[in-house]
């Protein structure tokens, strides 16, 4: 705690102050680990380990929760293989035990869980045992979440329970299942945890500096991939580099991106540009290394988003004004590079993969994918067929099990799959907390005073965007990196909504929690005194 009284003495910014935290010393141990044996790995782990029961037993919670955010953003896991499995980082024993079960790594049969599950349990005990205990460490000067989004998450839980006991009563698969409904189960679980230790907007900082600190520490990754490891690797063979991280960072670096253009948009200076220089050109650099399509599309909708909601500034004016000027030429591009096949029009390309089921063999397979998913679900369209199962391949497709064996319980199109496996009604009642989500946030941009919280709001239906994108493209559904974006988007819009009045809480809730959370006082008009 002397620590912390430090930190405010010296007014640092918690942003800031939180990023640093968590990046040096793991930039320390990666350092060290290059340079000494592999033993060193699991040292770290251990102090690590340490300092987060530490972390989660003296300090408010929400700075081991946003810890854990850049943490397991910033980890390897090890179910998705960095550039196609030929390389692992020094850091890669440690995505072993926070990102899969334990007892993968340690051989140990009863060890059916990972150290995020482990680091979760504990800190919903945390918090437990300190509400039975009266503390308030956690909810002094804490902000209400908007009401609604507590029913919805749990119906959001009911919801996946009861299409996964549909499906093993019908038949389904146990261990399969399992796969299928973890990281579905754990949005709205995330969601719980971030709205109970986050104490409001002042914390979005400290979220958007983890969020962007992991997509840096995974471009350097990428980035010294592409120009030493694999090169070496294929430099006899003639090979091309298909990407250099997992497909699921196509998110993080799509939302990091968000957080930077959504604090441009709202305050043009010095400050928001040079970021801007300091963080965009690595990203681009490693989004482009990375070959994925996905992470333009999800790109291009957050910025329209941002661009349809933000204030008529000089910048937006100009942005504007280019992009009608620059039309014609573009459409000429375009034209001209349709069916080229020179490096110059490798962004018609990408554009033309998207929007061509014939362009290439992995956009038709994957429309004979979507096939297949609406002809299960048309087969139950309400209630689906549950969890555990595989979707009915009524249009043969080439077989890919052995690259991916469980692509018709995860298929690649999550959000079809979803649907075939939830039906209809389940399906709608899992949305509706994401509907919420982007509706409060869209609701508290117009009425927050501060840019920094309307900035907040914007990455908040942003991370929406980018998660139902890579849902309906790129199995999203199987990636902790939507746990985390989606809870955190959701806890922050649920706090954005009470502190900007667009949805009021009554006294009894808010209690003295945080003035901004407590209603106007009523005006009492003076009564009229009776005449003797």
């Amino acid at each position: 705690m002397k620590a912390l009284a430090a930190i405010r003495a010296l007014s640092l910014d918690p942003g800031w102050t939180v990023g640093a935290l968590a990046v040096v010393p793991v930039s320390l141990a990666i350092v060290m680990i290059n340079f000494t044996d592999g033993e060193l790995a699991t040292a770290f782990s251990t102090i690590l380990l340490f300092l987060l029961l530490l972390s989660i037993w003296k300090l408010p919670l929400r700075y081991p929760a946003i810890a854990l955010i850049f943490l397991c953003l910033m980890l390897e896991c090890p179910a998705e293989k960095v550039a196609c499995g030929l390389y692992e980082s020094p850091l890669y024993p440690l995505g072993e035990i926070f990102l899969q079960n334990l007892n993968t790594k340690f051989g140990i049969a009863k060890l059916a869980f990972s150290g995020l599950d482990l680091t979760f349990g504990l800190l919903v005990l945390t918090i437990l045992w300190r509400r039975a205990h009266g503390l308030r460490i956690d909810r002094a000067g804490q902000t209400q979440t908007a009401t609604p989004l507590g029913p919805l998450a749990i119906l959001a839980l009911l919801a996946v329970l009861g299409s996964w006991v549909w499906g093993l009563t019908h038949g389904g698969q146990f261990k399969p299942s399992l796969w299928q409904i973890q990281k579905i189960l754990y949005v709205p679980a995330m969601f719980f945890l971030l709205q109970a230790v986050l104490r409001g907007p002042e914390d979005a900082d400290a979220i958007r500096w983890a969020v962007i600190a992991a997509a840096l520490f995974k471009a350097v990754r990428g980035i010294y991939v592409q120009l030493f490891v694999f090169t070496k690797l294929l430099e006899h063979s003639g090979g091309e580099l298909p990407y250099v991280t997992a497909h699921s960072d196509s998110m993080l670096f799509a939302w990091a991106s968000v957080m930077v253009f959504a604090r441009l948009a709202e305050k043009t200076d010095t400050k928001r540009v040079l970021t801007c220089f300091l963080v965009l050109p690595l990203i681009f650099w490693v989004m482009i290394a990375n070959n994925r399509r996905i992470v333009w599309v999800s790109l291009t909708f957050s910025l329209i988003l941002i661009y349809s909601l933000s204030p008529g500034t000089k910048l937006k004016r100009a942005v504007g004004r280019g992009f009608i000027l620059s039309l014609p030429l573009l459409i000429l591009y375009m034209a001209a590079g349709w069916h080229s096949t020179a490096g110059v029009f490798a962004p018609v390309k990408t554009v033309r993969s998207i929007v061509e089921s014939d362009s290439d063999s992995s956009t038709k397979w994957r429309d004979g994918e979507n096939y297949n998913l609406l002809f299960t679900w048309r087969l139950r369209p309400v209630l689906g067929h549950g969890f555990g199962k595989e979707y009915v391949e009524a249009q043969p497709l080439p077989d890919i099990s052995n690259l991916y064996p469980m692509y018709r319980y995860n298929p690649h199109n999550s959000l079809l799959g979803l649907l075939a496996f939830m039906g209809i009604l389940s399906l709608s009642i899992w949305w509706l907390s994401l509907a919420a989500t982007v509706f409060f946030a869209a609701r508290s941009y117009r009425l927050l005073s501060r840019w920094q919280d309307r900035s907040t709001a914007l990455w908040c239906i942003c991370g929406v965007i980018v998660c139902m994108n890579q849902l309906y493209g790129d199995i999203g559904v199987s990636s902790w990196t939507t746990v985390f974006i989606l809870g955190s988007s959701m806890a922050m819009a649920g706090k954005l909504a009470v502190a900007s009045g667009a949805w009021p809480v009554s006294m009894r809730r808010a209690g003295v929690s945080n003035p901004r959370a407590q209603p106007a006082p009523v005006l009492q008009l003076p009564q009229p005194q009776a005449t003797s």
